[in-house]
């Protein structure tokens, strides 16, 4: 099982463009106006991660084995699924060499460096960065309560033990 979502698509305002308003007031990729979507996709970021790091639960990677396109957003998740799994399988290229190197489709086409795709993986990056720490530290915060209880329940053994031999030497 794979995890959906599908946020409104926005359309800027000014030329029409659909893209993802994954924040306040970011910039149409084509024609660079704010978006005014008033809150439509501002949690996509969020949604994307949690989504992203439930199937590296349960598929061990991003993309899951079965994925349906059928809207601009699921299209959207799929090449971020694809390209996080890229750069986990080759953790020499980082993230902005990645962003940064020149990108030519099949027909030799130079894409465009676009800033609003940059921004969204960054986001995108920042966000499960800080989701894998806060897990590490709820895995070591847990570790530890767990070596605390056995700590303590070896000191019980100790003391009951001794609470016993002390009492039938008193017999």
């Amino acid at each position: 099982m794979s995890i959906h979502f599908r946020l409104p698509e926005y359309e800027c305002k000014n030329c029409k463009t659909t893209f993802i308003a994954y924040s306040k007031g970011v910039k149409c990729p084509k024609c660079k106006q704010p978006e005014e979507s008033e809150g439509e996709c501002y949690d996509f970021v969020s949604t994307q991660v949690s989504t992203m790091l439930y199937h590296k639960e349960k598929y061990g990677r991003f993309f899951p084995n079965g994925w349906y396109i059928g809207s601009y957003c699921e299209q959207v998740q799929s090449d971020i699924f694809k390209i996080f799994d890229y750069l986990e399988q080759n953790p020499k290229i980082g993230l902005d060499e990645f962003l940064n190197q020149e990108m030519v489709d099949s027909d030799g086409n130079e894409f465009e460096k676009e800033e609003y795709i940059h921004d969204l993986f960054i986001a995108i990056d920042n966000e499960l960065r800080s989701r894998k720490r806060t897990k590490k530290e709820d895995d070591f915060k847990e570790s530890k309560e767990k070596l605390n209880i056995e700590k303590q329940d070896k000191l019980i053994d100790r003391i009951k033990k001794s609470f016993i031999s002390f009492i039938n030497k008193i017999k």
